[in-house]
């Protein structure tokens, strides 16, 4: 199966992506980074680890001519040249300090997606070294001590996902039994990953941390059919996304879930607000636990990080991502000065990874994940789709096939009506949760999906004033300093007039409001405009 974007504003920034990694990025920095020894707070080696992932990434879908191929290969030279003789690869000295775990996580994780593309057993071998090195130093007596980390106990579970990964390739039983009784130890402590009721009870409140490592709890479970896994994984991330994800698509304040998270607040880029690396793991854990439970409303969530926080939060030239991005004031589209670039390469991996994520196909249905442009490739199949989607409401489908095929549709969660044409005649369908399933006969089919993409107002109450949040379909609105409408939109230019019944709500409404979509607001002149999602109004209508 060949997927790829093809174009629109999705195709656009996998493109400057790539562009900037290919003329900004040193990969000599990158083999740099396990030369030596360093403090406690060195975190170089899950940046480089993210960006071997990112670079086989684009080798599976360009081949092995691809400079990606190079830069990865002598990235990998040096993290084997430089492995200590016990297979450790924290590049701490002693081993130790905040990210000692950590660093080794993505670093394996990159060295496994090596292994995928090159089956180069030599890398997976170092890997394996990498692993068992941690097995022994956390087993026995001293198992207590993984939670004795930074972030309050969470930054050395991450290594539970590489563990199951590495337990998928080597056959190794050593790596199950290890999680095994790692999670049965974990539910005599407040780290109980399985049985919590709350998420704000467990020991560790970190956002990334905690969605890591709960890709790793349901990876465990999809690896061993016991599905008390992901049903945990599930909880964790329903939990999260109903009182902590913000009409942004992002939560957090200072990379932490909070009481009452996703209450209306007017949160300033100051506070430490949604950090991007929260949307993206968010993101990939609901993509994952769609896999697990096939439910819409992982693929709705999807939507609103990736239309809202994410684009949003990346520089218009693909280079950097914000660290932290509020809704209210002024933009930084950049990490925080001096800050790890977490971020950034989360971002670059987003999007690297992107067109994989486009389609799952189970039989002879196939369920777009991300309304966008782009195509898909089987033998028995094509399909292409062609939108301006969220920029407006119409999705279109251009699909042969050798044999009946079913689309499964996603009815997104906002959308109030909508209609849905085969060969240019209206189906009635009726959707169910969440997603409407249309037969199609064996040959050529154009389909057509239109949403009514109305403005939703959400109404709240901040500091006893009342406020206004808007919406129009899949993208959240907001008020720019900069309303002239000349102005570049990001997203393809979401201009909103509010109609007359509602612009006689504002307490202050001097000339006409005009709205456009978050990920655009504050662009024009990056740090000077402000803008705000929260509008101060003076009754509800």
């Amino acid at each position: 199966m060949t997927v790829g974007l093809t174009t629109g504003l999705l195709a656009e920034c996998y493109s400057k992506i790539r562009e900037n990694l290919l003329t900004n990025v040193s990969v000599d920095d990158h083999v740099a980074t396990y030369i030596g020894e360093h403090g406690e707070t060195y975190a170089e080696p899950e940046f480089t680890g993210k960006y071997i992932d990112i670079c086989m990434q684009y080798v599976k879908r360009e081949g092995v001519c691809s400079p990606f191929s190079g830069f990865a290969k002598r990235v990998i030279g040096s993290v084997l040249a430089n492995q200590k003789t016990d297979g450790d690869l924290s590049c701490l000295e002693n081993g130790k300090g905040w990210f000692s775990v950590w660093n080794q996580t993505f670093t394996v994780l990159g060295m496994i997606s090596y292994y995928d593309v090159t089956n180069d057993k030599t890398v997976l071998l170092a890997a394996e070294k990498c692993a068992d090195r941690i097995i022994n130093q956390y087993s026995g007596d001293d198992l207590p001590s993984i939670l004795d980390s930074v972030n309050d106990g969470s930054e050395h579970l991450s290594f539970i996902l590489p563990l199951v990964l590495l337990f998928k390739r080597t056959g190794k039983t050593i790596y199950l039994s290890f999680l095994k009784r790692l999670f049965e130890y974990l539910e005599t402590t407040d780290m109980n990953l399985l049985s919590f009721g709350n998420i704000l009870k467990l020991r560790s409140r970190k956002g990334i941390e905690m969605l890591i490592i709960f890709s790793g709890v349901a990876e465990f479970g999809r690896v061993t059919g016991d599905m008390r896994y992901p049903e945990a994984a599930a909880r964790y991330w329903k939990q999260v996304n109903q009182s902590q994800i913000r009409n942004t698509g992002n939560g957090t304040i200072d990379e932490k879930w909070c009481e009452n998270g996703n209450a209306p607040a007017n949160i300033p880029t100051e506070a430490k607000p949604n950090e991007t690396c929260v949307a993206v793991g968010f993101l990939e854990l609901a993509l994952k636990l769609f896999d697990c439970f096939g439910e819409a409303v992982y693929l709705d969530a999807i939507e609103k990080a990736l239309f809202n926080h994410i684009l949003g939060a990346m520089d218009a030239g693909g280079r950097d991502f914000a660290y932290y991005q509020g809704n209210y004031g002024v933009k930084i589209f950049r990490k925080a000065g001096g800050l790890y670039q977490c971020c950034r390469y989360r971002g670059y991996s987003l999007f690297a990874h992107l067109p994989e994520m486009l389609y799952r196909r189970s039989g002879n249905v196939i369920t777009p994940i991300i309304y966008a442009s782009s195509r898909l490739e089987c033998e028995d199949l094509s399909l292409t789709q062609a939108t301006a989607y969220p920029g407006n409401g119409t999705v279109d489908f251009d699909v042969k096939s050798e044999s009946p095929m079913e689309l499964k549709l996603r009815i997104p969660v906002w959308c109030k009506a909508y209609r849905v044409y085969l060969n240019g005649n209206q189906i009635d369908i009726d959707a169910d949760n969440g997603f409407a399933l249309l037969p199609l006969s064996a040959g050529a089919n154009l389909v057509r999906l239109e949403f009514d993409t109305d403005i939703v107002t959400e109404y709240g109450d901040i500091d006893g004033e009342k406020y206004a949040a808007f919406s129009r379909g899949a993208l959240l609105l907001a008020e720019d300093s900069c309303r002239c409408n000349v102005m570049t939109s990001f997203n393809g230019g979401v201009f909103t007039e509010l109609p007359t019944q509602e612009k006689c709500i504002f307490a202050a409404s001097c000339g006409k409001l005009v709205l456009t979509d978050y990920s655009s607001a504050g662009r024009k002149h990056p740090g000077t405009d402000t803008f705000r999602v929260w509008i101060p109004v003076e009754n509800e209508l």
